[in-house]
């Protein structure tokens, strides 16, 4: 067999030309797809003569020598384009994405209950202002002759209060919302892990449905080409017309397959654009390190219950939960306040005149009975405590079942791929020998297309074979927390996170 040109439109070397294989690897012939061929010439200005239907090695002639012009062509257009990487389309998720959004303002709205709770520590300053109307009728006003006398009183009071101690309540519940608020941002984290996981899932299921499609377009000109053959025997008696109809099933079912993936990719698209607030361009096909892996699942887990934040946030929960069940002890505490006020009155109390009056109080206030309320509210927090407690338990059940799947699905479809390629591989080169064997008479139209059916289920297979054992590698990543990590994606740069 001749050496495959370097220029040889491959796939996976020439993306631009995914609709257009060798013909030593598929066996298309190129008369199929010369609209196509055509199209990049005139665009370019390059020139290609007629495709003889008869002879596919003269059209295959005439693509190696066009293919050079057409290469540089397609990279010149391609360099102008910009093609979204994961990493790019993750970021561009949590800048645009509501869930993102109502989780970042979840925990701004924490910030501000910590800033409310450290309130509690610093007194408060109210100015009273007051006019009305009065008549008084005791014995001061008696005496001073005017009973039944109408006074207009006017009242100014300013009043600074400092609690001195309340039974710790404010002091429990500023830990109590500074935990809150290292949880929410936990959260945020673990939102942030789940919509890159999210994004990362659509991304590569887009990238392999746009691939389905150009094999599903392939099959088809396979069955297209073999059904004009066959329709050439039958008209001219050499072949059955039993094979015809065949041949007539399996090209509407090529046909399906087509409209079928483009379904899937139209549902990909739809979904990227829902997630990611753009429509998707050219795309990359990631790459992981294999090394940001661990060695095994112990390994694994073990490192899951230390660094996942849903973790730290069901921790965090549990700690808030516990100050607050410590702050309902004050309800059975005094508390002791210093207030001081001035007051400058007028016309007060029947007293004609301008009255001021400064004063300085300690005052301590003591609940002797409160119908049960304090004790009721007490066993409330001890209930909500332990809610947390299982909450957690659960969360850390929650992440090993995670990793523990998403471990076994990236081993069991490692190990499925090498023989997923191995199957590929040897139904292409069945499809050359049955092709070597036609050519001899050894073999039928319909055999090659058997042959070349059965290639094309090998690719598809391998195709989500590498696209889901990838996506596998990122769920693992995920269950440990560490998929932002590794893919060196941080929270967007506008952000206030405040520091733990």
């Amino acid at each position: 067999m001749a050496e495959t040109p370097e220029y040889c439109l491959d796939y996976d070397k020439n993306p631009a030309f995914a609709n257009i294989r060798h013909s030593e690897e598929t066996r298309i012939r190129l008369i199929d797809i010369q609209p196509d061929i055509r199209f990049m010439a005139k665009r370019f200005g390059t020139t290609l003569p007629s495709f003889d239907d008869s002879e596919e090695h003269a059209s295959m002639k005439i693509l190696r020598a066009s293919a050079p012009a057409l290469l540089v062509a397609a990279a010149l257009q391609g360099s102008g384009a910009h093609a979204v990487s994961l990493e790019e389309a993750i970021t561009q998720t949590l800048v645009s994405n509501p869930q993102a959004q109502a989780s970042y303002n979840r925990y701004q709205a924490s910030q501000e209950t910590v800033k409310a709770a450290r309130g509690g520590y610093l007194p408060t300053l109210d100015w009273k202002a007051g006019i009305g109307h009065e008549r008084l009728d005791n014995p001061i006003t008696e005496k001073a002759g005017t009973k039944d006398k109408d006074f207009r009183p006017k009242e100014n009071a300013l009043t600074l209060n400092q609690n001195l101690f309340d039974g710790l309540s404010t002091t429990n519940e500023y830990r109590k919302t500074k935990e809150l608020q290292h949880g929410r941002k936990e959260q945020l984290r673990t939102k942030a892990e789940s919509l890159a996981l999210e994004v990362a899932d659509v991304y590569l299921k887009l990238l392999e449905n746009r691939r389905q499609v150009t094999l599903s377009k392939n099959n088809l000109a396979s069955h297209e080409r073999i059904y004009k053959l066959i329709q050439q025997r039958s008209d001219q008696g050499v072949a059955n017309q039993s094979d015809l109809y065949q041949i007539e099933g399996r090209l509407a079912r090529a046909r399906a397959n087509l409209i079928s993936a483009r379904n899937n990719l139209e549902d990909s698209e739809t979904q990227y654009l829902r997630l990611v607030n753009q429509a998707a361009d050219d795309l990359i096909m990631p790459h992981l390190d294999e090394q940001t892996l661990p060695t095994d699942l112990e390994q694994a887990l073990t490192i899951a219950l230390q660094d996942h934040p849903a973790i730290h946030s069901s921790n965090y929960d549990l700690s808030a939960s516990q100050y607050g069940y410590d702050q309902t002890r004050s309800a059975f505490l005094p508390t002791v306040d210093l207030s001081l006020s001035q007051r400058w009155d007028k016309d007060i109390n029947g007293l004609k005149g301008r009255h001021e009056d400064t004063m300085a109080m300690l005052t301590m206030k003591y609940n002797l009975f409160h119908g049960g309320s304090d004790s009721a509210r007490r066993q409330e927090a001890a209930y909500r405590v332990e809610e947390s407690r299982a909450m957690q338990q659960d969360t850390q059940r929650m992440i090993k079942e995670t990793l523990r799947i998403a471990w076994a699905a990236m081993e069991n479809l490692s190990a499925e791929e090498p023989y997923l390629k191995k199957h590929m591989d040897s139904s292409a080169q069945t499809v050359k020998a049955y092709q070597k064997q036609f050519e001899l008479g050894k073999r039928t139209l319909l055999d090659l297309l058997d042959s070349e059916n059965e290639n094309f289920q090998a690719q598809r297979a391998y195709t989500t074979a590498i696209h889901r054992s990838l996506f596998a590698r990122y769920r693992v990543l995920n269950g440990l927390g560490h998929l932002m990590q590794q893919l060196n994606i941080g929270l967007p740069s506008n952000w206030q996170i405040v520091d733990s």
